[in-house]
């Protein structure tokens, strides 16, 4: 899940999406930002505030990291959802000021990993996977214009 680098939380939306997650009964990975929880520039990541036992209660299928994040998530958004069709929209950029409730991320979650519509998006993304990989082995694509470029340079250094 990945809710933006311009986003921040409160602590009720952050529960709501720590209950929906936990509802769905899905596997999940939640990348939480210290910005989640507002303006953190120059502070050292902190987890976020998640509801007492949450992490327990999902253990072995549910993982929660923290990391710190780049304003880039718009344009990712779209590229995700719209161009490679490897994710759902949760809330949409013009709601995102709005509350999401529990349940629904709860039916987001599952309609990705428990319908026709979530299994066609992780079948691409498993598409997308095998093409990125092919790509930087030893004769793919991006490893035939890298290694030059590569080679390039470092005659001039």
């Amino acid at each position: 899940m990945s809710f933006g680098t311009t986003t921040t939380f409160t602590d009720e939306q952050i529960t709501e999406l720590a209950i929906g997650l936990e509802r769905s009964r899905q596997r999940f990975i939640w990348v939480a930002r210290a910005a989640d929880k507002g303006d953190v520039i120059g502070e050292e990541a902190k987890m976020v505030d998640l509801p007492e036992g949450f992490e327990e209660r999902v253990e072995g299928r549910g993982l929660v990291k923290v990391y710190q994040g780049e304003s880039d998530q718009p344009r990712n958004a779209f590229l995700i959802t719209d161009v490679l069709r490897i994710g759902l929209v949760v809330n949409d950029w013009q709601h995102r000021d709005e509350l999401v409730k529990s349940v629904v991320v709860k039916d987001v979650v599952r309609r990705l990993m428990d319908s026709k519509e979530g299994e066609e998006v992780r079948k691409r993304a498993v598409e997308l996977a095998d093409k990125v990989q092919r790509s930087v082995e030893e004769s793919g694509e991006s490893r035939k214009e890298i290694d030059p470029f590569i080679s390039h340079i470092t005659r001039h250094i």
